[in-house]
């Protein structure tokens, strides 16, 4: 997760970024997003014939996406409040 930190998209915010340099974030944090799969991913939804998503219900993945937006509307919201809160200097009122 270093390198996502680290990366020039990352490092170079605001002082402009090229769209090859966005790019390879993307590839980078889809890198990330895969290595989760096969790690975190398979200790915990994984029966190495079926994944979790295949083994569920039609009703229950539609409660788990209806969740997941849920979770995740509220996650981007919080970072919106935060991020419109920070002024042009870098701080917090």
């Amino acid at each position: 997760m270093d390198n996502l930190f680290e990366h020039p998209a990352v490092v170079l915010h605001g002082s402009g970024t090229s769209a090859p340099v966005l790019a390879d974030f993307c590839e980078q944090l889809a890198e990330f997003a895969g290595d989760r799969v096969v790690s975190l991913g398979a200790t915990q939804y994984d029966d190495e014939e079926l994944s979790g998503v295949e083994r569920k219900s039609l009703e229950d993945l539609k409660v788990d996406a209806l969740e997941e937006i849920a979770d995740a509307m509220f996650y981007l919201s919080a970072m919106a409040a935060k991020i419109l809160a920070i002024k042009d200097g870098g701080d917090l009122e």
